[in-house]
């Protein structure tokens, strides 16, 4: 056995004994069987995970206008003032890794885009059996933030692990996230739950788990084993560039649906899906206002304000915030929909030309 696996190993036996030692008395039985089942299950899958270092990160023109432009995205989102150059240079430098992957095919390592877009010399592949081999960035989708790594699979005898379409824990079941620390290469176990279904406009499951940067690519896994979602980014624009206690993981189906045009090496950069430009809050029964407006978006441009109670989106009710993403997964950036609002207790219908996220 190499001396990684056996520090995976021994971190596995770290992780288990102290989920399994009772603090103060017995624990339930209940929490002591699904902690065991989830080590049993990240015992399973460890093989398949590896550790991807950038060992040389360069942007050409391309890859920094598609930086800029996430970044740009991202100030809006969360107010960043204009002209603080050192928060791109944080972004950019965040990325290198090293992460987490997953192979999911024979010479294939599924990842998360946000870190390998704009490497241009490669990847060094690093496997639970202590071998090693050299990738390359293969397709990615920026608005799932996946990516694919592809090398020479007699590199390495690994078992790719067969992902099939599972569907998401409800929320408050317990997961695992099991992935690679940043810097380090033990894996880790995370235990936490699911703390809610289509956060980012749809995109995403919210997890409760602690996540820390090389955490990016892991998996997600339930009670039974199964891969349910691959982890995202750790926000680098929070505080100090650190996780506030909350993850991001996109659902395995979406995942499933985008790994074909991965591996062909096609690229996606904008989302074709509508953006509308608002966040939305409850204010009571089935009372839901707007509570901030987006610069430059699709309901910037139409007049939507802060403090309109949302009625309805396309003829869709909105009686919850949720009820926003129910209106607009069916539509595309550049249809025209009628938003009814109530404005100072008088109703007002206002078409929107939906915009996107590009």
């Amino acid at each position: 056995m190499s001396a990684r696996a056996i520090r995976i190993a021994s971190t596995l036996v770290v992780v288990a004994a102290s989920l399994s030692a009772p603090a103060q008395g017995e624990r339930p039985a209940l929490d002591t069987a699904i902690e065991r089942t989830l080590q049993r299950h990240a015992r399973a899958l460890a093989p398949s995970l590896v550790t991807l270092r950038i060992d040389h990160y360069a942007l050409t023109r391309e890859t920094a206008r598609v930086r800029r432009s996430r970044l740009n995205r991202a100030r809006r989102d969360r107010g960043i003032p204009r002209g603080q150059a050192d928060v791109f240079e944080r972004y950019i430098a965040r990325a290198r890794g090293p992460v987490t992957g997953l192979l999911v095919r024979p010479g294939v390592v599924l990842t998360s885009h946000y870190h390998v877009v704009g490497c241009v010399a490669g990847v060094r592949i690093e496997f639970a059996d202590g071998s090693f081999a050299r990738g390359r960035v293969g397709g990615w989708n920026a608005t799932l933030d996946l990516a694919v790594i592809l090398f020479d699979a007699s590199r390495s005898a690994a078992r790719p692990v067969a992902l099939a379409r599972a569907p998401l824990p409800p929320v408050g079941a317990s997961v695992a996230i099991l992935a690679t620390a940043w810097g380090r290469d033990p894996l880790t176990i995370n235990v936490g739950a699911v703390s809610a279904h289509e956060r980012l406009d749809g995109r995403a499951v919210q997890l409760d788990g602690c996540l820390n940067a090389g955490n990016s690519g892991g998996v997600v896994i339930d009670l039974d084993g199964r891969v349910v979602a691959i982890v995202g980014h750790v926000d680098p624009l929070g505080a100090r560039g650190l996780n506030s206690g909350i993850g991001f993981a996109t659902p395995i189906a979406q995942v499933l649906d985008a790994l074909d045009d991965l591996v062909a090496g096609r690229h996606v950069e904008r989302d074709p899906r509508a953006f509308l430009g608002i966040r939305a809050d409850s204010a009571g029964a089935e009372r839901v206002l707007i509570e901030y407006v987006v610069d430059d978006s699709a309901a910037a441009a139409a007049g939507l304000r802060v403090g309109d109670r949302l009625v309805s989106i396309g003829g869709t009710r909105i009686l919850e915030p949720e009820d926003v993403l129910r209106a607009l997964r069916r539509r595309r950036a550049g249809d025209t929909v009628p938003v009814v609002i109530e404005r100072d207790g008088e109703p007002l219908t206002v078409q929107v030309t939906l915009g996107s996220r590009g």
